[in-house]
């Protein structure tokens, strides 16, 4: 009987340690869990953290990210309110104003940069697209103003007055004379000759006419028989005067343009100008060309 009373505490006394174990073990492992989990917490606050300065400092300095400073972006806006108003002075001021608080800021470059530009400051444009172009690699407004500028630009060739030859000169004088002067580029002769042989075609004409009329008023004379055909053969004479003078203009033309012209040559030279803008300075280079006509 005394054993099996025995036996009956021992397993009463047995499940209140097995318990009591049971429940310290249990209050050990979550107190075990929320320290893990509190410094898992703080594990990943500090990670995200630290992501945080991370990306901001990688904000300020890496290209074409927007500034973080509210200084740099109220002097940019300002700077870009001027720009549109073309009032370049200020927009640069503004500009300079925001580079100086970031200096990585390349949008602020960039206006700067355009600014110079339409106010004809290439020089200055050049060195700001370039830096752009550094600080944001392929940045397409920078590219595009930096090779207008950096490439050689050829502008259209400006021929020089070619060498007018004698024959060249010769046949429009002999067609009409002043016509190889101007040709020439001798603008006075050509108006000389031209008017003159104009004057003397006009005179021609009236001078035919009033022959005509006085020879027709001799054939249906009644009486004066002699002084109406003395009027005729007057009228006639006075024909050569304009008919000599302009002869000797249409002479002195030709002979003005054999004087003038050059010696045809097999191989014509044509000069051309060809302007070349390497940036910095504009140069002109003047090639002989040779071709045959």
């Amino acid at each position: 009987m005394n054993k099996i009373i025995d036996g009956k505490i021992f397993r009463k006394r047995a499940e209140k340690a097995f318990v009591l174990i049971m429940t310290l073990f249990f209050m050990f492992s979550m107190s075990a869990a929320g320290a893990v989990k509190k410094d898992t917490k703080k594990s990943a606050e500090s990670k995200s953290s630290g992501e945080k300065k991370t990306s901001k400092k990688e904000a300020n300095s890496v290209p074409g990210t927007v500034s973080n400073n509210d200084t740099v972006l109220k002097n940019y806006n300002t700077a870009v309110s001027y720009h549109k108003k073309k009032d370049f002075k200020n927009a640069i001021m503004y500009y300079n104003a925001a580079i100086k608080k970031d200096r990585k800021y390349w949008q602020a470059w960039l206006g700067l940069g355009t600014c110079y530009y339409s106010m004809s400051k290439f020089r200055n444009a050049k060195l700001i697209f370039q830096y752009v172009l550094t600080i944001k690699p392929g940045e397409p407004t920078a590219r595009k103003y930096y090779d207008i500028m950096t490439k050689p630009k050829k502008t259209k060739a400006a021929a020089l007055p070619e060498t007018r030859s004698k024959g060249d000169l010769m046949w429009r004088s002999a067609m009409m004379p002043g016509l190889g002067q101007f040709y020439n580029g001798e603008l006075a002769k050509g108006y000389i000759y031209s008017i003159g042989y104009m004057v003397g075609v006009a005179c021609i004409v009236k001078y035919t006419l009033d022959q005509n009329n006085a020879v027709a008023a001799y054939n249906n004379a009644n009486t004066g028989f002699d002084e109406k055909y003395r009027a005729a053969q007057d009228a006639t004479n006075r024909i050569f005067i304009p008919v000599a003078a302009t002869v000797v203009v249409w002479s002195v033309s030709v002979l003005d343009a054999f004087l003038s012209g050059k010696d045809d040559a097999p191989d014509r030279i044509i000069r051309k100008a060809e302007v070349l803008y390497d940036g910095a300075a504009v140069t002109a280079r003047i090639p002989l060309l040779r071709s045959s006509f």
